[in-house]
Parts: C-alpha cells; sequence; structure tokens
C-alpha cells in the first residue's frame, strides 16, 4: 500500500463517518459536517490524483471547495432540482451504459461517472446552501454513487470505489429513515 493508498482509505473513512453523522442523525452540527467533509475531500483528492481518477478528483474537488465556501457563510442560491436531476442522471446513465456495450463501454462508462459527477456536485451544493431536503440530498447522493461505481473499478480506485459503496448503503438508510419521520410529522 503506498502513502496516497493510505491517504485515501483515511479520507474514506471519515467522509463515511460524517456521512453517517449527517444522514442518520435529526440534527448535526453543520460547522463539524463541513469541516470534516473538507479534511476529507482533500485527502481523497489527492489520492485519486495519484491514480489519475479524474471523476474522483472533479467530485472531491468540487466538494472541498463548497466546504470552503459552506464554512464562511458564502453559497450562493442556484435553482435546480435535484430530484429531477437525479432521475434524468440516472436515464442518461443508463442510456449510456445500453449504447456502450455495443459501442464502447469505456466511454460508457466514463460518460456516466461524469453524470454522476454532475450530481453529486449540484446536490451538495444544493445542500450546503440550504436549498435541498436532507431526504433528497442522500436520494441524489445514492444515484450519483451507484453510477460512478464502474468508472471507479476501471481505475483501479479501490479507496473511493469502497467509499461510493458505503455512501450508497448509507444514504439509502438515511434517505428511508428521512422519508418515516416525514411521515410521522404528516
Amino acid at each position: 500500500m503506498t502513502a496516497f493508498d493510505a491517504l485515501g482509505y483515511a479520507g474514506t473513512v471519515l467522509y463515511l463517518a460524517n456521512h453517517a453523522y449527517v444522514s442518520l442523525h435529526p440534527s448535526y452540527r453543520e460547522t463539524w459536517y463541513f469541516s470534516a467533509n473538507l479534511i476529507a475531500a482533500l485527502a481523497v483528492v489527492a489520492s485519486s490524483l495519484a491514480l489519475m481518477s479524474m471523476q474522483a478528483v472533479a467530485t472531491n474537488a468540487f466538494w472541498a471547495i463548497i466546504s470552503i465556501l459552506r464554512l464562511f457563510g458564502k453559497t450562493p442560491a442556484l435553482a435546480i432540482s435535484v430530484p429531477t436531476l437525479g432521475w434524468q442522471t440516472l436515464l442518461a446513465t443508463g442510456v449510456c451504459l445500453t449504447i456502450g456495450w455495443w459501442l464502447d463501454a469505456a466511454i460508457a462508462i466514463a460518460v456516466a461517472a461524469w453524470c454522476s459527477v454532475l450530481l453529486f456536485a449540484t446536490a451538495y451544493f444544493l445542500f450546503a446552501s440550504g436549498q435541498l431536503a436532507k431526504r433528497h440530498y442522500l436520494i441524489a447522493n445514492f444515484v450519483a454513487a451507484i453510477v460512478i461505481m464502474p468508472q471507479l473499478w476501471v481505475d483501479a480506485n479501490y479507496p473511493v470505489l469502497l467509499l461510493e459503496f458505503a455512501w450508497a448503503v448509507i444514504s439509502a438508510v438515511g434517505a428511508v429513515r428521512a422519508d418515516r419521520a416525514a411521515r410521522v410529522v404528516e
């Protein structure tokens, strides 16, 4: 294991602990959440750069930037619907993968992964700026995590592949819990 692998796994563990924290607790401390995301993002960016796993670099660099902006109270508003974007991303990914198996699977997987980057980035931005409910944030994260996994396998970016698998599970559990909590309130 290289130093970059160890850094990637350390970032993965921090990300997962932090994602479980925001997903499973009804209330959370924003400063802790965005600070831990910043540290995890920087670790994963360094590890992914060493592997030239560019979708992982892009996603985590964006998360680092948004975390910094949020910590300094500088997240501007953006008018976009993440649930709609999530379904569009999932549909586009399915089309890319289906066509890709007949044409070029590597290109289809890469395009799908870039769609995932867009969904991760948009969801995190909207959540950080208070424009997206936690349940929708978790649903978008579930979809994005599933979509990026084939590219991470191709890149042999196993720290981030493990991260995304666990991220998808945590997001699904958190979304179900948030949905149940919303039904109890109604």
